[in-house]
């Protein structure tokens, strides 16, 4: 195994591009041919913009970006085609005040030759205006690519102010990570746009980035263990990373310097992180690992890891059951968290559930109180709605094991068979031991199998326990 994105490619046909335009020259660049022009124009049109959307601008962008990179380091020899969609995008200033968005626009204008520049920082909410939800939590979708690109415009500018950007996220997301230092994917991800190996991938090359180009030895380790982790996924679901961070990457190793010449750093600390900014609080050791924040914005409140099984992500849900975009709540951190108290331990307070299929909060007004305490080897949850719903609500679990047994029944992945009845003591169980749910009510419980990929955070179950004003504890035995 190689040590990039690209040599994945490379090596024995293990990963395949699709055959659409982009993937076809994305492999004729990793065989080291140059694009003609008649092939760029073609590209170059599907960057069109088609609607006013945060995430329709930031993709169009990126597949600009990629267009251009597959033209690197020849860029200015094809000016004739790119400057002008380049000008087009550059000079557009809807959404101008987004980290992710200033970024992807100083990138194009030094490929192109140019010098624009914007003031980037450091914060992990990348925009602090109202409207735009994607910038009210510290989502990685947005915060790993705007730490890629700092970190690339730093070595490209010489700009040490912006290397150290791309370090200080490369640091924080290093921390968020589990005791095995694999990502919690699901965490700060909406299901509609879930996609593992895209994620993964991020991280990967950020850690990769803050390695070559910020000349931080310390991320060698997760670098290593996140390319495993991606070819293993990759491998398992006969996909590729995606094509602009592959393209990113082989720019970033014509300019990365020789490994020779990084300094020895400290190690990766992959055990408990706070960080009451964000509301944010995990419990690692070698029996299991979760994370929890409240600083959410239509996503759960956190993800477990423990022998082999994982609770993917978990949070109130409103039915139906099989509509995902009725899950999590509305608590971005532009808000000030005057409804929670946030300690090293424990989170706990009010939140509004969002409407079914959108970020926003819910327009009923809908409120759940819940209290997440964590101990070396149990979670506490305690959750209650403020006032009895029209709408019927649950407190789902989205979760990856081998089998779920419930007093005597026992449901296996991939089956048709589920439980609807009486609420009980869940046992997940995964490679190496089980997961326990133990709730002291009777609410009425739901423990349905799922696909497993593609859709639900690929969960291979749901366990849902209804909701109601009277409150329910589940204790999570590990």
């Amino acid at each position: 195994m190689g040590d990039n994105l690209s040599s994945l490619f490379c090596s024995s046909g293990r990963f395949q591009f699709s055959d659409d335009l982009f993937s076809i020259e994305a492999n004729h660049c990793l065989e080291g041919k140059r694009i003609d022009k008649k092939t760029l124009e073609a590209l170059i049109e599907e960057c069109k913009v088609s609607d006013s959307s945060f995430s329709v601008r930031v993709s169009s962008l990126e597949k600009f970006l990629t267009v251009v990179l597959f033209t690197y380091p020849f860029s200015m020899s094809y000016e004739e085609s790119l400057l002008p969609k380049g000008a087009a995008l550059l000079q557009d200033t809807i959404y101008d005040d987004n980290l992710l968005i200033k970024a992807q626009k100083m990138l194009i204008s030094h490929l192109l030759g140019g010098d624009l520049t914007f003031e980037l920082t450091k914060d992990l909410i990348s925009e602090k205006k109202p409207y735009l939800d994607e910038a009210k939590a510290p989502f990685p979708a947005i915060n790993l690519n705007y730490a890629i690109i700092c970190l690339v415009l730093g070595a490209l500018k010489k700009r040490d102010d912006l290397t150290d950007i791309g370090i200080h996220f490369a640091d924080w997301y290093s921390r968020t990570l589990d005791y095995q230092k694999e990502p919690f994917l699901a965490l700060w991800s909406k299901e509609k746009s879930y996609d593992e190996l895209k994620i993964l991938s991020s991280y990967f090359l950020l850690f990769y980035s803050a390695y070559h180009l910020g000349h931080q030895k310390r991320f060698a380790g997760l670098m290593h263990a996140l390319l495993e982790q991606i070819t293993k996924r990759g491998a398992s679901k006969r996909s590729s990373p995606p094509i602009f961070l592959t393209m990113l990457e082989l720019m970033i190793e014509t300019i990365k310097q020789p490994i020779e010449s990084l300094k020895e750093d400290a190690p990766i600390s992959t055990y408990n992180f706070f960080d009451p900014k964000y509301a944010l609080i995990s419990e690692k050791n070698e029996k299991m690992s979760f994370i929890a924040s409240f600083n959410q914005v239509g996503t759960g409140f956190g993800s477990l890891h423990a022998h082999g099984a994982a609770i993917k992500t978990f949070g109130p849900l409103i039915y139906p059951l099989d509509n995902p975009g009725g899950f999590g709540v509305y608590s971005p951190s532009i808000e000030g968290f005057k409804t929670l108290n946030i300690s090293e331990d424990k989170l706990e307070g009010w939140q509004r559930l969002c409407q079914p299929s959108e970020m926003l909060p819910n327009e009923n007004g809908l409120w759940l109180y819940t209290s997440l305490q964590k101990e070396p080897h149990h979670i506490h949850i305690k959750t209650h709605l403020r006032e009895e719903s029209s709408s019927k609500i649950c407190f789902a679990f989205y979760v990856n094991a081998n089998l779920c047994k419930v007093q005597d029944k026992i449901i296996e992945k991939r089956s048709l068979h589920h439980y609807s009845g009486e609420s009980g003591a869940v046992s997940i169980q995964g490679d190496y031991g089980e997961i326990k749910l133990e709730p002291d009510s009777k609410n009425e419980l739901h423990i349905i199998p799922l696909a497993g990929d593609g859709c639900f955070w690929d969960a291979d179950f749901l366990i849902a326990y209804e909701l109601n004003k009277e409150p329910l504890t589940i204790s999570v035995q590990i």
